[in-house]
């Protein structure tokens, strides 16, 4: 999916085969798939954290959620969301649609 397709209406659920865990406030994530680790921390690490609570919602509801536990300007939240959630995507780690 394209930097330009990605938005707040954009559906985002955890691919199959994605184990995760906390690990001293970060989340440490595996892919059975591809046999490797990954380690989300900070914002990255709430977005991920939204998104398992739901196990499927949207761009925009996680942005929202954000927006009320950070003083952080809008466009600057959505702009790193949209980053975020397109490398995850990359790594096969959730899908976008």
């Amino acid at each position: 999916m394209s930097e330009a397709s990605i938005n707040d209406a954009t559906v985002v659920s955890i691919s199959e085969g994605v184990l995760s865990r906390e690990a001293g406030g970060d989340t440490v994530l595996l892919s059975l798939e591809q046999e490797r680790y990954f380690s989300l921390e900070g914002a990255a690490n709430r977005m991920w954290e939204l998104v398992s609570e739901s196990k499927t919602t949207t761009i925009g509801s996680v942005l929202a959620a954000m927006q009320e536990e950070f003083d952080v300007d809008p466009e600057v939240l959505q702009a790193d969301a949209f980053r975020v959630f397109r490398l995850l995507a990359e790594q096969g780690l959730v899908r976008l649609g």
